[in-house]
């Protein structure tokens, strides 16, 4: 990932798609080689995942197909994540925030299909973030710094804002990642 194709007019998008890069180099290592053992341990019972639609322990999910997220919103003391619930929610948060940047409509979650293995899940993210490296390019700053209707009553709406946002959804659950895989392979040695 390189964040050629920079000018004048779009050098704040070009300095987001070079943000990818760097974030890559993070990103990467944590999803290569992911096990579906890795990505659906849980380190103790209890721990919110992603599960078949007929497995879900909490009051309520999202997405779309056979497996499901699971969430709680009454919830106020949500409890640690698998890796699994990580990534698909890295996804979600980093192409809707991210799409929305842009100007796209919002994602609605129960439209996506969750991932059932590790694979899928590590091609849907490489995929999310090669597809917004290319609209970014292809964004100029104007589209990124624009006010739009709802900047005094949702200021976090403005697009770079929405982009901040994405960007730490995305570096911070992909980062957790690896280390809730080193976790596992640590569990794994012990036993």
């Amino acid at each position: 990932m390189s964040a050629e194709g920079s000018t004048a007019n779009n050098a704040l998008a070009a300095a987001y798609a070079g943000l990818l890069d760097e974030a890559w180099l993070v990103i990467e290592p944590n999803l290569d080689g992911l096990t579906n053992a890795e990505y659906l341990w849980e380190p103790e019972p209890g721990w919110w995942s992603v599960r078949h639609v007929e497995g879900v322990r909490t009051s309520a999910c999202w997405g779309a197909g056979d497996w499901r997220v699971e969430v709680d919103f009454e919830q106020q003391n949500p409890p640690p994540t698998t890796i699994a619930w990580r990534l698909m929610h890295a996804y979600d948060c980093f192409r809707d925030y991210t799409g929305q940047a842009l100007g796209q409509p919002p994602v609605d979650w129960n439209s996506i299909v969750v991932a059932a293995e590790a694979t899928e899940a590590a091609l849907m993210m490489r995929n999310a973030l090669h597809e917004a490296k290319q609209q970014l390019l292809g964004t100029s700053d104007e589209q990124l710094t624009r006010k739009t209707a709802s900047d005094d009553a949702a200021p976090q709406r403005r697009p770079v804002q929405l982009l901040n946002k994405a960007f730490v959804e995305l570096i911070s659950h992909t980062a957790e990642v690896g280390t809730l895989r080193a976790m596992y392979r640590a569990a794994e040695q012990r036993s």
